[in-house]
């Protein structure tokens, strides 16, 4: 009986934390949405944040809240090497969110 009372437990807790991670996504898509209405206002939409190249219309089209270029996008989502080791996508500078990139926090800074 206990046995039961437990797994019970266990799927609940399973399903909050699926909803939570679904609201912090929904919500970070749309505090990306308000920035981009946010350039819109300031006509600085599809601009690059980083070198102020044009963002790629297709870029654009497929995710309007991209706030860097293909080519500044790659570089910050590139491993860094340092010596003769990899140590992973770099943590500074340009990060987009939509099809270059990964991740909730994408385009945050």
């Amino acid at each position: 009986m206990a046995y039961h009372g437990a797994a019970s437990a266990d799927a609940e807790d399973r399903q909050a934390r699926r909803l939570l991670r679904r609201a912090v996504a929904a919500r970070q898509r749309l505090a990306d949405t308000e920035e981009a209405l946010g350039r819109v206002a300031a006509g600085i939409f599809g601009r690059c944040e980083q070198c102020d190249a044009p963002v790629p219309d297709v870029l654009l089209a497929a995710a309007p809240e991209s706030r860097y270029c293909a080519r500044c996008a790659r570089a910050a989502a590139e491993p860094r090497t340092t010596g003769s080791r990899t140590t992973g996508p770099r943590t500074t500078g340009p990060l987009t969110t939509g099809p270059l990139t990964t991740g909730v926090a994408a385009g945050r800074r």
